[in-house]
């Protein structure tokens, strides 16, 4: 089972929340997507660390930080 990535729009919105996300005690990383959308564009996700994304996204939500996909990396 692979961790769960939050994908965002941008690596400032990715910043961002990762700052909001480990200031309230979950960890995640910052990854680049490639190939994100039919144009060969990139977007930016948090990989939760620690399993809690649905309390992650709920964070991010609330901050206006808007998420634009979800989806299980495989690790």
């Amino acid at each position: 089972m692979g961790k769960p990535v939050i994908m965002l729009s941008s690596v400032t919105l990715a910043m961002k929340g990762q700052r909001l996300l480990q200031k309230n005690g979950i960890r995640c990383d910052i990854e680049r997507i490639q190939n994100y959308n039919q144009n060969g564009g990139c977007a930016y996700g948090l990989k939760v660390l620690n399993g809690d994304v649905e309390r992650a996204m709920e964070l991010l939500r609330t901050n206006r930080i808007l998420i634009v996909g979800l989806y299980e990396r495989a690790d």
